[in-house]
């Protein structure tokens, strides 16, 4: 954390706003401030959908279920459907890692969306 802590934040505000926002996010979840970590994912998905990178918000989107999933499954499951309905905008390489993300989150999905328990 204290690496994240020494970036420029110029840098933050630049090329990088998007992974740093959802960095920061992760880091107050694992922090025990999911309220927090929340706002940030959500502001890191809104500026990458502002910036059209679909990448980007499927990816912030599958780490925040991630991180959800410890404190509120239902949520989780929420913004993985979320994330499920933009995976298919990606391209196929991309497409296949979503999908690979998606089903090693302990409430997984299959692309399709049906729910698999771990």
């Amino acid at each position: 954390m204290k690496r994240f802590e020494q970036i420029n934040q110029t840098d933050a505000e630049g090329t990088h706003k998007i992974t740093y926002l959802a960095t920061k996010g992760l880091i107050q979840f694992r922090l025990g401030s999911p309220d927090a970590g929340r706002r940030l994912y959500r502001m890191a998905i809104l500026e990458a959908k502002g910036k059209r990178d679909t990448r980007s918000v499927v990816w912030a989107l599958i780490h925040f279920a991630g991180e959800e999933s410890r404190f509120d499954p239902i949520k989780a499951q929420c913004l993985i459907q979320e994330a499920v309905a933009d995976v298919s905008k990606l391209p196929k390489v991309q497409q296949a890692i979503a999908t690979r993300l998606i089903e090693r989150l302990p409430h997984r999905y299959s692309a399709l969306g049906e729910i698999k328990r771990s």
